[in-house]
């Protein structure tokens, strides 16, 4: 059995999805929830820092190492 098959036993996807509608904004809930999770995404990759190294100035190194 394929990914796909798996999928399909897991969730019924013949049956009729169920919409969200709020005035113009008319989406199926299943959009919705990646909408959401892409938004979570992009935001958690603004804020979330990279790793990076620590960056030594060469003037205090040779204070240090003269006295």
């Amino acid at each position: 059995m394929t990914v796909d098959g798996l999928i399909a036993v897991i969730i019924n996807l013949n049956s009729n999805s169920e919409i969200v509608h709020k005035g113009f904004f008319l989406v199926t809930v299943a959009n919705l929830i990646i909408v959401i999770l892409m938004v979570v995404v992009f935001l958690l990759a603004i804020f979330i820092p990279f790793p990076h190294h620590k960056i030594v100035n060469s003037d205090t190194k040779d204070e240090t190492e003269k006295t």
